[in-house]
């Protein structure tokens, strides 16, 4: 079970209600705050053996005593991630054009060490309200409101494990000594007391302006968001008994623009139409990687059968793929045919190297990169895709006409790739699953109709007139990623649409009652997409931060039907 616990306390200051010269023409609010939140969590493990023989499952459940407990198979834990933090803010405005907003929190975590427990986090924005400036007056008409904004500020993170900077022990080996189970216990990682706060530091200038007395607001943002210190598990030689550690290595950046549009095209007596829309393009760029400057990683969706599908380097982006160039399939004309034996002909590369079987007509070929004709996860491998779009948003649209109103969402994203780990497991004979795809039906066959395997070039040529893909690997090697896994993730979707009806005044007071609005909701009504998956929006068997956009097994997005009333009395 798991419970949190939260304490806050704030005091705050306001001049607002002062009338004097001084208040005219400076406002000042200040806060000063405490908080302290605890988690804790706790969990048990019971495990018995040797129960009498013939014992039914269900006598087994309802009587675990009839079993016994080996020594050490009992187990519990209990864990507490406490939090301490005092903050301030300083807002101070000068005769409403010139803002200032300074704040400050300090952060003491349990997941650090004594010497890296607290962390500080300063922040400050100015803003420059050119509206109430004389020179605006002549366009006040046209531009109802304009403000220049700078800011600058930092935040930490703490999600991590806890405990990582002590050594701990899990019950995890079991010896037989003299017929009795004798619990070993083994470090549970390489701890680092060295491990501290990961901090971002976010650099904003922005414009806000109003039209035609606000009925078209505009915001235009321009960051830049640069994380250091960051928590990942960093690979570390094996001699020290362990594959890796969590440490505090690197800086990733994010730098974009951002606009944001609001209006109201229409607004009458009976009708109004209000519209809020948003787009993001944003740049994610890994800056330093501590002592290393580039590395593989892999997202583990296929657990140990798949060599590492991401890469990660100093000048690229988070969710970079890495993988195979898919070249189609062996023909008929790569080989050369001599008693119902076919080898490559010369200058054909050769997937022997990842499959670890012969080339034959009909199998999956990558393209050789290095050029030396063989097919090797060391020489032939590059990036095929990155989980990174080039712009996302979205669209409300709110709509009134007398007593019935109308909402529509939608939102949208572009240009990034999803490594559809189904297409690899899902066409792979290894898992004999290839029947799930569709796809397949079109697959390269070497038995024809008859269950009869077909050597013959002719006959294999006519059998595969149509064939349009390979015939499924039988070997974990169909689970290493290639291009042809790699597809456009970009998508818009229908993201809710509601539809309402306010009753008239006239007749809700009939029955005592102030409103009654009765609606009705969709929630993932469509989406339009190139993706072949169930869902675009996708990120499953994500192994760390590193890995993302990838899509195992993952459950469909549901669409939802919701029909309910607002009441008011």
């Amino acid at each position: 079970n798991r419970t949190v616990l939260n304490n806050s306390n704030v005091l705050t200051y306001s001049n607002a209600r002062s009338n004097t010269d001084f208040s005219s023409r400076h406002s000042i609010d200040v806060l000063l705050g405490h908080e302290i939140v605890q988690r804790q969590s706790k969990a048990y493990f019971v495990e018995n053996r040797l129960f009498p023989i013939g014992i039914t499952p269900e006598r087994a459940l309802g009587n675990m005593s009839l079993g016994t407990t080996p020594a050490g198979l009992s187990t519990s834990t209990e864990l507490t991630d406490r939090i301490v933090s005092a903050f301030t803010r300083l807002n101070y405005v000068l005769d409403k054009k010139y803002l200032v907003t300074l704040t400050m929190r300090a952060d003491g975590s349990s997941k650090f060490s004594q010497k890296n427990k607290w962390g500080y986090f300063p922040s400050a924005s100015v803003a420059w309200r050119l509206s109430e400036e004389n020179f605006m007056s002549q366009i006040n008409n046209t531009v109802s409101d304009l403000k220049l904004r700078l800011s600058y500020g930092q935040a930490g993170n703490n999600r991590i494990d806890d405990f990582l900077y002590l050594t701990q022990f899990n019950a995890n080996v079991f010896y037989d000594l003299n017929n009795q189970l004798i619990t070993g216990y083994g470090p549970a990682g390489l701890a680092n007391e060295n491990l501290k706060w990961e901090t971002t530091t976010a650099r904003n200038i922005g414009l806000d302006a109003g039209f035609l007395k606000n009925r078209i607001q505009l915001s235009v943002d321009l960051y830049k968001n640069t994380t250091s210190d960051n928590l990942l598990d960093v690979l570390v030689p094996t001699t020290s008994g362990y594959t890796v550690q969590k440490q505090n290595v690197g800086a990733t950046a994010n730098k974009g623009v951002e606009l944001q549009i609001n209006a109201t095209p229409i607004q009458n007596k009976d009708f109004t139409w209000n519209a809020n829309f948003n787009i993001s393009f944003n740049k994610n760029e890994i800056e330093s990687l501590g002592p290393n400057q580039s590395g593989l990683v892999s997202s583990g969706w296929a657990g140990g059968n798949t060599p590492e599908d991401f890469t990660v380097a100093v000048g690229q982006s988070v969710g970079t793929m890495w993988g195979f160039v898919t070249d189609g399939f062996y023909t008929l004309d790569d080989f050369n045919y001599s008693n119902g034996v076919y080898s490559l002909k010369s200058g054909v590369p050769s997937n022997r190297d990842i499959t670890a079987v012969t080339p034959q007509p009909g199998m999956l070929k990558f393209k050789d990169l290095d050029g030396n004709n063989n097919i090797t996860i060391a020489g032939d491998r590059t990036i095929i895709g990155s989980s990174q779009p080039k712009f996302f948003g979205g669209l409300n649209q709110q709509f009134t006409y007398k007593n019935f109103d109308m909402s529509v969402f939608v939102n949208f994203q572009y240009g990034n790739d999803i490594l559809n780990a189904n297409k690899l497991e899902f066409s792979s004979g290894y898992t004999d699953n290839s029947n799930l795809l569709a796809i397949m039906n079109d697959r390269w066959r070497n038995v024809n109709a008859a269950g009869q395997v077909v050597t013959d070039p002719a006959e294999l040529a006519k059998l595969n007139t149509n064939a349009t893909i390979w015939s499924p690997l039988t070997s974990a090697s169909s689970f290493y990623s290639h291009s042809w896994a790699v597809e456009d993730g970009s998508f818009l979707r229908i993201n809710n649409i509601t539809v309402g009806y306010t009753l008239p005044t006239r007749i809700v007071n009939k029955i005592k009652i102030s409103k009654l609005r009765i609606y009705g909701t969709i929630n993932n009504l469509a989406v339009f997409t190139n993706y072949s998956g169930y869902d675009p929006e996708v990120n499953t068997r994500r192994n760390s931060p590193l890995t993302s956009g990838v899509d195992y097994s993952a459950y469909p997005r549901s669409r939802a039907f919701i029909v309910g009333a607002n009441l008011s009395l």
